[in-house]
């Protein structure tokens, strides 16, 4: 084996040359482009990637300064000029500097990388040696894909946001029908109880007023047939027995106790149902009403005012006008101490309007006065279940002021109950 000096320079050489070469192999098939800059930023060797990226052949591009490899007849305002400053000036205190840029001249997105060269693989003697390596990356496929990645991000949030909106919105309406069910059913259930309370008060009035005609013919009409018993018996005895007088004097007697009874049965009857309602109309039976309460209540001024007339109002609400009107005063009579009260009837629009206000006391509405109430609750069943609403305003002290309302000339339906309170 040959050990010369020459000989192992020779081998030496020739090694390196071979790495040289397989350097540059590797070097060329990268996808990046890679340059060593030597100490003054000029570049010294590139690989294949300048000539794949069209900036121009190998031979051409050595010894030009990074932007101008990157940028040929380039501007001054360049921000890849001033960010290759940049980074070569940082070179010396960190070792290793980097930066992105979108390059519109090169027309992709770019990673520029400077690395100093280690200082054992320079020689000193030799003033063209490297000093730092760069590389240049295009990181378009990247960005892009960030990008997308991006706004399938943004996308993914925004319907995340809407999906929580909807999900929101509709555990709002779940909640608002609970809400909703819960306020029907315990609107059912008061309507069970108020049902209930008005079917007692209903047995309860229907034996009261039994109780009450049953008196009423005890003590008006039985009285008085007992009395022409009486009377009729004493003159058939005094015709028997002439001495004990003239009959004719008794018989007399008979006669006006049968035309008192014939009066006490018709005011029985006209309070049951007055024959007005029935020969006229409810407007004249209201009349009729409100004079004969003014007479027995004659503390009370009362005040009417009727804009209908009989053939306006037909039945049943003509039966339910009365019968409310008769309750409503009945109401202020015995538990209003009012001094005042007016009725006023009239046309409004399409309906029939009847107000019922008093200057009494008043009650507070809020304390289940009208749900205890028998004749109130009676004239919101009336009016209700012939078509017509129901309006209550009272405060203590302030008075009541009733209203209702009936649609005219129209099949009778179930109507609304409206309470007002003041």
């Amino acid at each position: 084996m040959n050990s010369s000096p020459t000989y192992l320079r020779g081998a030496q050489d020739a090694a390196i040359a071979r790495a040289k070469r397989e350097w540059q192999c590797i070097a060329d098939a990268l996808p990046q482009l890679l340059c060593l800059v030597d100490k003054h930023g000029q570049v010294i060797r590139t690989n294949l990637t300048v000539e794949r990226w069209s900036i121009g052949p190998v031979r051409e591009v050595l010894g030009l300064d990074l932007h101008n490899l990157l940028h040929r007849n380039c501007s001054d305002d360049c921000p890849l000029r001033d960010a290759l400053i940049g980074a070569w000036r940082s070179l010396p205190e960190s070792d290793r500097s980097e930066f992105e840029l979108l390059d519109e001249a090169l027309g992709m997105a770019v990673k520029v990388e400077m690395k100093l060269m280690p200082e054992e693989t320079t020689a000193a003697r030799d003033k063209s040696a490297s000093y730092a390596v760069c590389i240049v990356s295009d990181i378009t496929q990247l960005r892009l894909a960030q990008e997308n990645q991006r706004i399938l991000n943004q996308e993914l949030e925004t319907r995340v946001r809407e999906r929580t909106q909807e999900l929101s919105t509709a555990v709002r309406g779940l909640r608002a029908e609970v809400t909703r069910r819960e306020l029907a059913e315990s609107s059912l259930r008061n309507s069970r109880n108020e049902l209930s309370l008005l079917s007692e008060q209903l047995m309860k009035a229907q034996e009261s007023e039994r109780k009450r005609i049953a008196q009423d013919l005890h003590d008006a009409v039985g009285q008085s047939l007992s009395a022409i018993k009486y009377s009729l018996e004493r003159a058939i005895l005094m015709l028997a027995s002439p001495h004990l007088g003239n009959p004719v004097n008794v018989i007399g007697k008979a006669v006006e106790h049968v035309q008192n009874t014939i009066d006490e049965v018709r005011t029985i009857s006209e309070n049951l149902r007055p024959a007005l309602l029935d020969g006229l109309g409810a407007v004249s039976a209201i009349r009729w009403l409100c004079r004969e309460w003014g007479e027995v209540f004659s503390a009370i001024q009362i005040e009417i005012n009727l804009h209908v007339t009989d053939a306006d109002i037909e039945e049943p609400i003509g039966t339910a006008l009365f019968r409310s009107v008769q309750e409503a005063l009945n109401n202020v009579a015995r538990h209003s101490k009012a001094t005042r009260v007016a009725i006023s009837i009239g046309k409004e629009s399409d309906q029939l309007r009847v107000d019922i206000a008093d200057n009494g006391m008043g009650f507070d509405q809020d304390n289940g006065a009208l749900r205890r109430g028998r004749g109130l609750s009676g004239l919101r069943e009336r009016t209700a279940n012939t078509g017509g609403q129901f309006s209550l305003t009272s405060y203590p002290g302030g008075g009541t002021h009733l209203s209702l309302l009936w649609p005219l000339h129209t099949d009778v339906n179930p109507g609304a109950i409206v309470l007002c309170a003041s």
